[in-house]
C-alpha cells in the first residue's frame, strides 16, 4: 500500500509543479502584454493624427511591419531624438515604412508575338 501512496504523492507533486510552470508563463506573458501597450501608448503620443491613423491602419493589415515601426520609434523615444513636442508626421511615417520594406523586384513581360506555342 505505501508504493501506491508514494506514486500518488509524486504525480501530485508534479501535477503542482506543471501548474506553477503554466502560471509562470501565464505571467510572463501578461507583463510582455502591459510592456507592449505602455510603448504602443508613449509611441502614439508623438504621432499626429493622420500618422496615427496609418499606424492603426498598418497595425490591422501588417501587425509585424507595426510592431518594427513601433520598436523604431520608441527607441527614437527612449533615445531622446523624438519627444512630445516635435510630433512625426504622416510624410515621415510613410518614409519610415518605404526605409522599412524590402524594395521589390520589377517585373517586365515581353510580349512577343514570335512565340510558337
Amino acid at each position: 500500500m505505501s508504493s501506491i501512496e508514494e506514486l500518488r504523492r509524486r504525480r501530485a507533486e508534479q501535477i503542482k509543479q506543471a501548474q506553477q510552470q503554466y502560471n509562470d508563463q501565464g505571467n510572463e506573458e501578461a507583463q510582455t502584454v502591459a510592456k507592449l501597450q505602455q510603448l504602443e501608448n508613449m509611441v502614439k503620443q508623438v504621432l499626429t493624427k493622420e500618422a496615427l491613423q496609418r499606424y492603426s491602419n498598418l497595425k490591422v493589415g501588417h501587425p509585424d511591419k507595426a510592431m518594427n515601426l513601433l520598436m523604431i520609434i520608441g527607441s527614437a523615444i527612449q533615445s531622446n531624438q523624438l519627444n512630445a513636442e516635435k510630433k512625426v508626421t504622416d510624410e515621415e511615417l510613410k518614409n519610415l515604412l518605404m526605409r522599412l520594406s524590402p524594395k521589390k523586384r520589377e517585373v517586365k513581360i515581353n510580349n512577343n508575338k514570335n512565340n510558337n506555342y
